[in-house]
């Protein structure tokens, strides 16, 4: 006996890949959407109880089809939180509780708007904030991110917002904290008007390529996180270090500074100065082919061109000539 399965999807199933593929148009069926409420969350968790909300601290609630904050704004020690494809509209109660949030996950929802600029501002840990896949089209909500104090990593592409004239340019310089945007770190000739670097100092250089996003563990531990965090903060800080021309010159003044202020220390102290203060050795052809290091450059070679030169004796001038 043959036994024919439909090839339909579930209903629900149906219904949430249609809202995918057009969620401006869409409705959804309530009855497919879950609330996030204490009982939901120990039911899909066992250690998600207000009881031990003190001692969590990862939080990865993604593809629960979860329709709000809930009761998610009980945990306020989390600072890892994955909320991300489901469909959850508005997050303000998430950053009234949850201040000490250091990554924050939330794409591929249906958020069409941010919180005021005021809830941002006590977000002082919040480093790293996925909104790619979402619903936001206003300017407003990246003048509202620009009072994240520490923002180093955004995305905000696949949304109304990113396909806007000069949105690139207008959220750079917006946040000023921001390291990264998207797919790309952030270039010098991005910030500095009226500037282009050649290659590969250039925006959009393949230098500054990288892919920013960083996906949470739904078993991961805080310790986990914390070091895949530090190691992307590291490539990241490497690349800008080595292509961003401000950089490289802020370090070397920065250097030079340190080294006159030693000096100058140690002249008041009547100290020796230290190895690294003392003249550089440098190579050149005249040190010959043993391969050794001159401790300093060697005088050029005299010429009799110059010594003949300098022997000729001045040509004299009439008396009037020299008064005038």
């Amino acid at each position: 006996m043959n036994i024919q399965r439909d090839p339909s999807p579930p209903p629900a199933e149906s219904v949430l890949a249609s809202a995918r593929q057009n969620p401006a148009t869409i409705k959804i069926d309530e009855q497919f959407l879950q609330e996030p409420t204490l009982a939901f969350l120990e039911s899909h968790q066992n250690h998600l109880r207000p009881a031990l909300a003190s001692g969590i601290f990862v939080l990865s609630l993604t593809k629960l089809q979860l329709n709000s904050i809930g009761d998610i704004g009980q945990f306020k020690h989390i600072q890892i939180c994955d909320l991300s494809s489901n469909f959850i509209e508005v997050i303000d109660n998430l950053l009234i509780h949850c201040r000490h949030l250091i990554k924050l996950d939330l794409h591929s929802n249906r958020i069409n708007r941010l919180p005021d600029g005021k809830l941002w501002k006590h977000m002082s840990k919040l480093k790293i904030l996925y909104l790619h896949d979402n619903l936001l089209s206003s300017y407003d909500d990246v003048k509202s991110l620009a009072n994240t104090p520490v923002l180093e990593i955004l995305t905000l592409y696949d949304s109304p917002l990113s396909i806007k004239k000069n949105y690139r340019h207008h959220v750079v310089n917006s946040v000023w904290s921001l390291k990264a945007l998207d797919t790309y770190i952030i270039a010098d000739d991005e910030i500095i008007e009226k500037t282009h670097f050649p290659e590969p100092y250039a925006a959009y250089s393949n230098i500054f390529k990288f892919n920013l996003y960083i996906p949470t563990g739904k078993n991961s531990t805080l310790n986990v996180e914390r070091k895949t965090i530090e190691q992307v903060f590291k490539q990241i800080n490497n690349i800008q270090s080595h292509y961003c021309p401000v950089l490289i010159l802020q370090k070397n003044f920065r250097m030079w500074l340190v080294q006159l202020r030693l000096k100058k220390f140690l002249l008041l102290s009547q100290k020796p100065a230290p190895k690294f203060l003392h003249a550089r050795p440098t190579f050149t052809p005249l040190s010959g082919s043993s391969g050794k290091f001159s401790a300093f450059p060697k005088p050029p070679r005299t010429s009799a061109i110059i010594n003949v030169f300098h022997q000729i004796e001045p040509l004299k001038t009439p008396d009037s000539y020299q008064d005038k």
